[in-house]
């Protein structure tokens, strides 16, 4: 276990910075703590808030963590980030059946070193639990054989990744590369024919079985299917992402700093380690590739083998995905192609198996470096060189004096841009409601009829996190009803409001 407890210590050591900073979460990550909110009062839906396509898993995990915890970003962010650690757990438990413990952990530590695309699903919800359950599949089916009742080993197997299917539609990535170790399983121990049919049949039925919830949410009228189709048509917009940033990003080639909210700009290395970070995307692609041709390694335990094509696979299928995706559109969606690192620990197993520690330890150096340099630029303002910062908007103190401010004269509903929205009220446990500008981006009708209906009602905007000018044109907020007429202007902290009354 020693090896296992360093890596999740290192894990929760390295993302330290996010963790003083919870306050600083998003507006995608808040929708999921409000809905969280609601769910403890007995308030629930399959989807999650405001998506026809997205569920209310991770939700119903935070609203967990609320129970214990309260309300608060930083428990809704330790839902996502203990899910983390768990798929850690996952991936060691399964490449601790095929290497010695320093291996294992070896072939892990790109799980805990991880660029900043990968912050968006081990520190923010939603995603992190259909992760998890790909990881809780592959460990189930890596051993199924050596279960008492393989049977039910073969079948849970299936039916956790059809149920990561369902926690978020990301995880169809997987999904291919699941069915061929699924069937790669079925003949490990060389077992009879009828053997092999018997646990066939065992991870068909699994499969099945846990296809239902979602083939059930996907017939709701409500539901939209959209958002996770593919389309040719796309493949030379998408390749270009692809190339730059988004392949250099995801494998540390490349690293950029966040400036802040949903501020980020290239960081232009030093050459020594420019050189470095080039060195080890390429020793990392070539150690993950290498699981495909570790398969055709007669030498190596069949195991071990299959385990590597397995993760290897998943670099041309995730590849593939982003090319033809009609949600790529910029430099966010790197993060699509996270896939690639989650799945390395299984295609460079073999590879670690014939290097020994030592050797795949000092070959796998250059790219651990350059992940966590990069991922440690990705924290922005909460980093100052190598320690960790408290920031004012890290402890959400302006939306929590804006709350009182705006309590005094009067105000419980507000309207900002999206990605101010929805943070504020969650950091602020709904005493200010805030909708977006464009009611197109609601995620919660509710939220919109208490704005519309109430006689005073302000406007923020964050310089940090806000999209528009300031002050924002009389035409943006023509939609938010009947005539607004300013009352007063305030400051409060880095945030600005404008209280207005509505007319008659």
């Amino acid at each position: 276990m020693l090896p296992l407890l360093l890596l999740v210590a290192l894990s929760v050591a390295y993302r330290l910075p996010a963790l003083l900073n919870a306050g600083a979460v998003d507006s995608d990550a808040a929708i999921v703590g409000l809905q969280a909110m609601h769910i403890l009062h007995g308030e629930w839906s399959p989807l999650l808030f405001g998506s026809g396509y997205q569920t209310s898993v991770d939700s119903s995990l935070a609203a967990l963590f609320f129970l214990v915890l309260g309300p608060s970003p930083l428990a809704l962010m330790l839902s996502t980030f203990v899910g983390h650690l768990v798929l850690l757990g996952f991936a060691y438990a399964t490449l601790r059946r095929h290497l010695e413990g320093r291996l294992a952990a070896l072939a892990v530590l790109p799980l805990v070193f991880t660029p900043s695309p990968l912050h968006t699903y081990i520190l923010g919800p939603p995603r992190q639990a259909a992760l998890t359950l790909v990881f809780a599949s592959v460990w189930m089916l890596d051993g199924a054989s050596l279960h008492r009742r393989p049977r039910l080993a073969y079948a849970g197997g299936a039916a956790l990744a059809s149920l990561a299917c369902y926690a978020d539609p990301y995880a169809l990535v997987f999904a291919p590369a699941l069915a061929l170790l699924a069937a790669f399983a079925c003949l490990d121990g060389g077992q009879p024919p009828s053997a092999v049919r018997s646990r066939a049949g065992a991870c068909l039925l699994g499969g099945i079985l846990g296809l239902v919830p979602l083939v059930l949410l996907f017939t709701r009228p409500d539901a939209v299917h959209g958002e996770a189709g593919l389309r040719a048509g796309l493949l030379s917009h998408n390749a270009r992402l692809l190339i730059d940033p988004a392949l250099p990003w995801i494998l540390s080639a490349r690293a950029y700093f966040s400036g802040g909210g949903s501020t980020y700009g290239p960081w232009h290395a030093p050459w020594p380690v420019r050189a470095l970070q080039i060195t080890g995307a390429v020793v990392f692609l070539a150690a993950i590739l290498s699981g495909a041709w570790a398969f055709f390694a007669r030498r190596l335990p069949w195991e071990l083998r299959r385990l590597g094509l397995v993760g290897a696979s998943v670099l041309p299928l995730t590849v593939t995905g982003f090319l033809c995706s009609v949600m790529v559109m910029d430099l966010f969606s790197t993060r699509y192609l996270a896939a690639i690192v989650l799945a390395s620990p299984l295609a460079v197993a073999p590879l670690a198996s014939r290097l020994g520690a030592r050797r795949f330890g000092f070959l796998l150096l250059p790219y651990v470096v350059s992940a966590a340099l990069a991922g440690w630029l990705g924290f922005g303002p909460f980093v100052r060189g190598p320690c960790p910062v408290v920031t004012r908007s890290g402890r959400a103190v302006d939306e929590q004096l804006a709350r009182d401010e705006l309590a005094r004269r009067g105000v419980r509903f507000a309207v900002a841009d999206y990605w101010v929205a929805y943070r504020v009220t969650f950091v602020t446990r709904e005493d200010l409601i805030v909708v977006p500008i464009h009611a197109s981006q609601d995620r919660y009708r509710p939220y919109r009829d208490g704005f519309d209906a109430a006689p005073r009602v302000a406007y923020l905007f964050d310089p940090e996190r806000s999209n528009e000018s300031f002050p924002v044109p009389e035409v943006e907020l023509a939609g938010a009803g009947p005539k607004l007429i300013e009352r007063e202007r305030l400051r409060v902290g880095g945030l600005t409001a404008i209280v207005y009354d509505r007319s008659d």
